[in-house]
Order: C-alpha cells, then sequence, then structure tokens
C-alpha cells in the first residue's frame, strides 16, 4: 500500500481524493492538516526509521511505555497495534497537532492515552513556537520558520511519569531540544529502556554529548544509534 500511495503522490500530488492517509509499517496515518514536506516523508517511508528500528528491537509487549513527543501518534500506534504493548501514555505538547493523533488512533481502530503538555525544566506554562511542519515545533528559544506561539502546560519529567498509573518501563522522548531538562532528571529505577533522539544543532554537541553521559550515569548503556538518535538500556 506504501508503494500504491507514492505512486499516487508522484501523478496527482497531495490535493488527490484517493490520497487521503498512508500505510506506514502496518500503521494508517492521515495526511489531512500536515505540510507537503510531511506528506511526501509519509509517503515515502521516510518518517520515524531510527525509532521504528529500535522499537522493534527494544520494546516487548510487558513493556509500559510512556511516549514524550507523540506528535501524530505514529509510534504508539505502531507499538501498541504492531508490536502489542499494552500500556502506552502519549504525550503531546501541541493540541492542534493533538488532535491529528486522536484522529489517526481512531482510523486504526485504537483510543489514545494522551496528555497535552510540553517537557519543561519545571512546572507551569511556557511557550510553543509552532513551525509548518510539525516535527520542528519547539519550546527552544531558538525556532526558524515560527508561524504561530502557543502558550501550554510545561511539566518536569517527574511529573509527567508521576501522572500514569503504572510503572514505566520505557521512555521514548523526541521533543526537539527540550531533551536537555534530562541533565537535572533522575530516571526512574523501573525503566529499563530509552529511546531518545538528540537535537545538537539546536542544544549543541557538546550538551548532547552531556546528556547520553548523564543517562550513562546512571546505568544507561548505548545499545543502538542511527543518525543523532539512540537507544538505550540498563
Amino acid at each position: 500500500m506504501l508503494r500504491t500511495a507514492r505512486a499516487w503522490y508522484r501523478r496527482y500530488g497531495p490535493s488527490s481524493a484517493a490520497y487521503q492517509s498512508v500505510d506506514l509499517h502496518g500503521v494508517l496515518l492521515g495526511l489531512d492538516g500536515i505540510s507537503v514536506g510531511m506528506q511526501e516523508a509519509l509517503a515515502g517511508g521516510r518518517y520515524e526509521e531510527a525509532e521504528v528500528q529500535m522499537c522493534r528491537e527494544l520494546l516487548v509487549t510487558s513493556d509500559a511505555v510512556v511516549e514524550i513527543g507523540s506528535a501524530i501518534g505514529f509510534l504508539g500506534i505502531f507499538a501498541t497495534k504492531v508490536l502489542g504493548v499494552a500500556s502506552y501514555r502519549s504525550i503531546e505538547a501541541n493540541p492542534n497537532t493533538a488532535q491529528l493523533l486522536v484522529a489517526n488512533y481512531e482510523r486504526n481502530g485504537l483510543k489514545p492515552d494522551l496528555v497535552i503538555a510540553a517537557l519543561a525544566p519545571r512546572d507551569g506554562p511556557v511557550a510553543l513556537s509552532v513551525t509548518t511542519d510539525f516535527w520542528t515545533n519547539t519550546t527552544c528559544s531558538i525556532a526558524s520558520g515560527v508561524v504561530d506561539t502557543l502558550t501550554v502546560p510545561g511539566c518536569t519529567l517527574t511529573t509527567l511519569l508521576n501522572s500514569v498509573d503504572y510503572d514505566p518501563t520505557a521512555l521514548i522522548i523526541d521533543v526537539e531540544g527540550a531533551e536537555t531538562c534530562l541533565l537535572t532528571t533522575t530516571i526512574p529505577e523501573t525503566v529499563c529502556k530509552v529511546i531518545i533522539e538528540l537535537h545538537p544543532a539546536m542544544i549543541g554537541v557538546t550538551v548532547a554529548f552531556d546528556i547520553l553521559k548523564c543517562l550513562m550515569d546512571q546505568k544507561f548503556r548505548v545499545q543502538s544509534t542511527l543518525d543523532t538518535t539512540y537507544a538505550l538500556v540498563r
């Protein structure tokens, strides 16, 4: 189906009524409400490649996952629908993107466990810079292509993890620079797997490596890496 979707895109473009969703690794994703560039990435199978590979390697059905920066819900649906993970909390900062997440869950016959919040160094409202492409929305002060600014709830990692009614065993984090919050956070002992995308272009290479060192100081070790995405276990 993915190949068919690409063919439709090349022939008709994103406005075609026949090109409303794409099947990516067994997950149906809607294409309404996202930019042409993001539509092309989804249709070409280039979305969250590293994370999919690492989820396949690390996650098992008994895992309890908290994903921070869930965007349109792809990884949560993939983990739940394809890998059979029973407990999965999605956390997304942008309420507009969260609507796309809910729609994608419904498209796949699922209901999300969803919280609207941004990872932040302290609890309280934060400014979210909204860009044309949802995957570059950020709470960092350095952002390009900003089209809007939203005030959203900000929560520390501790607050976010305490909000779930189970002990998380795995974290997936992609928060466009807000991963610097991990420098001052202790990961709960129940968490034995972390998949994290770092953003050295935003936070600097030294800070990115400091985050990895912080995790390794907490007995995590890097199991695999692809570009700037890392899978760690302890």
